[in-house]
């Protein structure tokens, strides 16, 4: 890594951009570090369309494990597979622990010897667990349930991924991150990381918001690493069809499910003790339902302490006046896939409110990007170009993903490049402002940290 700051004039290295042009660095305000760089991918089934390729890509990573080793995999879908898998589709590995992901991550199949693992009679009781006896699982089942009994990384290989993930979004221009964690992955993985100062963390704390947890949050204080708030769900997703719903499914498949404080109905009491600490409450909530439910129980909290709803893909006509003044965490890079299954989901009357930034942005919403990596890749300036074409301005879309994002991560030092900022940059090849982002849109050339350079593409700037 290379300095361009320092104390005296012989430190300062001067770095001429030769005609490109510096932005403050790109804040992903929603992903999930330390999980996406677990292992969660590393079998991707994204490719599969049928249950034969679904079989084979399984076959073939099972055979590069050693014995006993469970098969985690992810990406699948039903619009791929034109079904929805089940616990048969494992039959032929025998007595290998497997669970295979959604695209969303919001639904899995699991085989036998994973359900011979679990605690029958208490994860029948979660939300999501309908399905179980076909090996599917979903929701507070899957994330309560199934992920209790996931073997473990071990330490130095959660912060060995953890690192080269960190370095593939420093290539695309990522200088902090809005990351839901627990405070195991803080204390032992991200503590460790902020060390090495190349990426600010800001975090939202998934663990109850007990005493314990927020004594240890509220002592984290560093420009590398803090603790903005604490996260919690009220729905599931579209892909799942368990996003909450005023209105039931198009395609039949009722109206979604309540999940995590909603289900559980503590969802006031959740919002009390967050506030009460003086951490951003931030919720999952996906359908119209939980969306309007969420503005609704959030519309009393002081916007000082920056609530958020993240997803917010649908938002009825009726809740689109509560909007104003309040934060949203959406993530772009979901809508083209969304799209493809839209009509089948929703009907022609509904497919309008998927996604529809114009009329949040015009209703006085601030919309921070995020990519929800691993569910998508962090992509900053496709995010942005997508919502370019969904009908935001380019000078819009680029506040988005600096300055209302670090804002909304309670981080006003960041996502700028004025005095008193932090001295982090992107440099890009054309002008945001100036370039056709449908046909050319720029490129990364140089990412800098804190007045170092963690990555310079080919470029002239020297």
């Amino acid at each position: 890594m290379t300095s361009i700051s320092g104390t005296n004039h012989s430190d300062i290295q001067v770095v001429d951009l030769d005609g490109h042009v510096a932005v403050p660095g790109f804040i992903d305000s929603h992903l999930h570090l330390t999980y996406g760089a677990s292992g969660l991918g590393d079998i991707d089934l994204s490719t599969a369309t049928c249950k034969d390729d679904f079989i084979t890509i399984l076959a073939k990573a099972s055979s590069q494990l050693s014995v006993n080793s469970w098969i985690a995999a992810s990406g699948w879908s039903e619009q791929n597979l034109g079904e929805i898998p089940d616990k048969s589709w494992l039959d032929d590995f025998g007595d290998t622990p497997i669970i295979c992901y959604s695209m969303d991550l919001h639904t899995a199949v699991i085989n036998e010897p994973v359900i011979a693992l679990l605690d029958m009679k208490r994860v029948s009781l979660m939300p999501g667990s309908e399905h179980i006896e076909l090996g599917l699982v979903k929701e507070d089942a899957l994330f309560e349930g199934i992920s209790a009994i996931l073997p473990e990384i071990d330490r130095q290989s959660k912060i060995t991924r953890t690192r080269m993930a960190i370095r593939k979004m420093h290539e695309q221009g990522v200088t902090l991150v809005g990351t839901m964690e627990t405070t195991d992955a803080v204390q032992h993985v991200l503590l460790f990381l902020a060390e090495e100062e190349c990426m600010r963390f800001r975090v939202m704390c998934l663990d109850e918001p007990s005493s314990q947890a927020i004594e240890f949050c509220s002592s984290i204080d560093n420009p590398y690493l803090q603790v903005s708030g604490f996260k919690s769900f009220l729905d599931g997703s579209l892909g799942s069809r368990t996003a909450k719903m005023y209105e039931p499914w198009h395609d039949g498949n009722g109206n979604g499910v309540w999940a995590g404080v909603a289900a559980s109905n503590t969802f006031q009491d959740w919002l009390s003790c967050v506030t009460a600490a003086k951490f951003s409450p931030i919720v999952h909530a996906i359908g119209d339902q939980a969306v309007g439910l969420a503005l609704d129980s959030m519309a009393s909290i002081s916007m000082d302490l920056l609530p958020r709803i993240e997803h917010a893909q649908f938002i009825s006509k009726k809740d689109m006046n509560k909007v104003s003044g309040r934060c949203f965490g959406i993530q772009p890079l979901h809508q083209p896939h969304d799209a493809k299954m839209a009509l089948k989901a929703v009907g022609s009357q509904r497919i309008g409110l998927l996604h529809d930034w114009r009329s949040m942005v015009d209703a006085g919403a601030a919309l921070s990007f995020g990519s929800d990596w691993p569910v998508a890749p962090v992509d900053p300036i496709g995010a942005m170009q997508i919502a370019i074409r969904r009908g935001l301005s380019p000078q819009e879309v680029m506040k988005m993903s600096t300055s209302i994002s670090a804002d909304s991560l309670r981080s006003p030092q960041a996502g700028r490049l004025t005095v008193g900022s932090y001295g982090d940059v992107v440099v890009l090849d054309r002008h945001p402002f100036e370039c056709d982002w449908i046909t050319s849109p720029p490129s990364v050339i140089m990412t800098i940290v804190a007045g170092v350079v963690v990555y310079q593409g080919e470029s002239n700037c020297a």
